[in-house]
């Protein structure tokens, strides 16, 4: 069907959603297959990042990653915290920072994000700060990112500079909440995350993965699929549950011998239509014939997954909804293991294979069929 088709049936889609609500409800059940039976995602290779050695190698963790106006791509990770860049054909290009040289003024970067004008934000979770960098990775500036919350990929920078960011800030208006807006200074001028705080060992023992919205933020949990949408002055707008057999939640991470991995929400992303895009990280159906690496190593003890071939181990759902009604627009199992959203039009797919082999990352353009915004009114379910 044609973008014409795709159009006409818009509206029949939001109406005969399984799961829909009027505006200002406020949460949303998703239950069963998606609405448009005509909508695919199609994907398309671009390019491979990782070189077999030198600098340009990947490390085995990856933190987080950007884009900007000139292609250029920045990773972050790794036990010390580099920051990799590699130019639009996937050439590398240099190093950031690296605090692996010895020099104790060497950040280690736990977030990159790229902003307007391609300056370059690098969070350093070790001395707590915000190192940007102009589009000639020349630093212009340090600011303070928090006393209490430390960098890491989980944040998410909003437009002009401040922060949100999962953790425990134990003062008397933040205490018990599990998501903060830091301002560009480094002080916390809201928390959320939860209609009321949570006291206890730990605070909210929840992880979320977030993504901007116009004026706010989603925020998913990791062991769960539940996705709640928040104003930044903390107000709960959204709450939509998915109810899906291959996703029950669960508190314990490590599966048991002879149980499949867990699935773990990997990413959001609200595209510019505000469809809200989420992938999903799940065992392969022949998870149980995934190629095992004899080693040992104090990696694979604590973790056993790390002996498996990981693209043999694992798949990824992609999920697509009207983030407005909550409509289940498309979802399909890809046989590879996607680690993000690259930016609207470009995932990225981890590409490891054993324990030794050099780790690279797929770039994959993006290309769904699916129906443009509607303004039709949400249909509720009894």
């Amino acid at each position: 069907m044609g973008p014409r088709g795709i159009a006409a049936v818009a509206a029949a889609l939001l109406a005969a959603s399984q799961a829909a609500a009027q505006p200002g409800a406020d949460s949303v059940h998703v239950v069963g297959g998606p609405a448009c039976a005509e909508c695919r995602l199609v994907l398309h290779p671009v390019l491979e990042l990782g070189d077999s050695a030198g600098d340009g190698r990947l490390d085995r963790t990856l933190a987080s990653w950007a884009r900007d106006s000139r292609g250029r791509i920045y990773l972050a990770g790794g036990s010390f915290g580099r920051v990799r860049v590699f130019d639009a054909e996937g050439r590398f290009l240099r190093t950031l920072a690296d605090s692996a040289a010895g020099d104790a003024s060497a950040p280690a970067i736990g977030l990159v994000v790229v902003a307007e004008g391609d300056t370059v934000h690098l969070l350093d979770d070790l001395h707590g700060e915000r190192r940007i960098l102009g589009p000639d990775f020349r630093e212009v500036r340090r600011l303070p990112t928090s006393e209490h919350l430390r960098a890491s990929a989980l944040m998410l920078m909003l437009p002009g500079g401040d922060l949100v960011a999962p953790g425990t800030v134990p003062t008397r208006d933040a205490v018990g909440y599990p998501l903060h807006r830091v301002d560009v200074g480094g002080e916390v001028r809201a928390s959320f995350g939860s209609d009321a705080p949570r006291f206890g060992p730990g605070g909210d023992p929840d992880l979320r993965k977030l993504a901007r919205t116009p004026d706010g933020v989603w925020a998913g949990f990791l062991q769960r699929y539940r996705i709640e949408r928040w104003t930044l002055e903390g107000r709960r707008e959204r709450t939509l549950v998915r109810e899906a057999p291959w996703f029950e939640p669960y508190t314990r991470v490590r599966p048991g011998p002879g149980e499949p991995p867990r699935p773990t929400l990997m990413a959001l992303r609200e595209d510019a239509e505000g469809r809200l895009w989420t992938l999903v990280r799940v065992a392969d159906p022949a998870w149980e014939r995934a190629t095992v690496y004899p080693v040992d190593t104090a990696l694979a003890r604590r973790n056993p997954t790390a002996q498996h071939d990981l693209a043999e181990l694992y798949d990824t759902v992609v999920e697509v909804f009207d983030g407005r009604c909550g409509t289940l627009l498309l979802s399909e199992r890809v046989p590879m293991l996607l680690a993000g959203f690259l930016d609207d039009d470009h995932l990225l797919e981890w590409r490891v294979r054993g324990v030794a082999a050099p780790p690279r990352l797929g770039v994959w353009r993006v290309e769904p069929n699916l129906p443009p915004r509607s303004e039709e009114p949400c249909r509720s379910v009894p």
